[in-house]
C-alpha cells in the first residue's frame, strides 16, 4: 500500500502521500473523532510538508480540544486548514494500529467500486 510508517526525531509518522487529503482515503472518515475517539490517544501530531522542505511540520493536538468540540466545528477546521500528509505519534503501536484502519478504509473503498 502507499501508507507508510516512518520514524522522525523519536515520533512515528503515519503517511499517505499518494492520496493527499485523507478525505480521498474515506469521505466519512472524521480523523479526531478516529483518533482521540476510536483510538483514545491523548496527543497527536498533523503533519504537513512545506512543498520547499522535506522536515515536516508538526501541530501537536491534545485530546481536551477535541472533547470541547461538541459542535464538530473544530475538527472541521482542522480538516479544512490544515493539509494534512500524516498523523505523528509517540509510540509506534498507535501508529500500527492507524496504519491499518486507514489500509482496511482503503480496500473497503476498492471493494465497493
Amino acid at each position: 500500500m502507499s501508507i507508510e510508517i516512518v520514524n522522525h526525531q523519536d515520533f512515528y509518522m503515519v503517511l499517505w502521500p499518494k492520496y493527499g487529503n485523507i478525505r480521498e482515503i474515506d469521505p466519512k472518515l472524521r480523523l479526531l473523532d478516529l483518533l482521540f475517539g476510536q483510538l483514545k490517544l491523548y496527543t497527536i501530531g498533523l503533519v504537513e510538508f512545506n512543498t520547499n522542505s522535506k522536515n515536516p511540520w508538526l501541530t501537536w493536538i491534545n485530546e481536551e480540544i477535541w472533547l470541547q468540540d461538541k459542535s464538530g466545528n473544530y475538527n472541521n477546521w482542522v480538516e479544512r486548514t490544515f493539509k494534512i500528509n500524516g498523523i505523528a505519534f509517540k509510540e509506534m503501536q498507535y501508529a500500527v494500529q492507524f496504519k491499518d484502519i486507514l489500509e482496511k478504509a482503503i480496500v473497503w473503498s476498492e471493494l465497493k467500486k
